[in-house]
């Protein structure tokens, strides 16, 4: 939900003893519902003030509609972030003193060039040079790792 000036915001709640057969103005992405034509315009002057900030990014001086994209599609970002990644980036990030760009390039590098237990990575069997899914199981000094196969199909 989007922050109106930095502050969680309240929707408004549906009408009481609103009839399905009464007309109503809906705000479209919130699905807020508005008997007095009035009183929608100004909520939805509200929702197109550049007054509102992402949750998630933090990122400010949005509309309502943008914040809200904004969100999703950070969501949908976090998501895709591997699990096995989270708690070697939280380690790193803990008590990092370097620049937030700094400090994301620092894990870009490392975990560009390096593996981490629990990962899945594609493999080549030397039996029969094929590749093969497997999972990190071990990281040890000089780039070396101990891996489990996952499937020999």
């Amino acid at each position: 939900m989007p922050l109106l000036k930095r502050k969680p915001y309240t929707l408004t709640p549906l009408p009481e003893d609103l009839s399905p057969k009464e007309d109503v103005w809906v705000v479209r992405f919130t699905g807020e519902a508005f008997r007095e034509y009035g009183d929608y315009l100004k909520q939805m002057a509200l929702y197109r003030q550049r007054v509102w900030t992402c949750k998630i990014t933090g990122k400010s001086a949005l509309t309502y509609e943008e914040a809200l994209v904004t969100e999703w599609t950070a969501a949908e970002k976090i998501q895709q972030f591997p699990e096995t990644h989270v708690l070697p980036v939280l380690l790193m990030i803990q008590h990092s003193a370097l620049k937030l760009e700094e400090l994301a390039d620092t894990i870009n590098k490392r975990f560009r060039d390096e593996y981490v237990p629990g990962e899945e990575v594609g493999c080549i069997r030397q039996e029969d040079n094929q590749v093969y899914r497997c999972r990190i199981l071990e990281v040890y000094e000089d780039d070396q790792y101990r891996v489990g196969w996952i499937s020999m199909d």
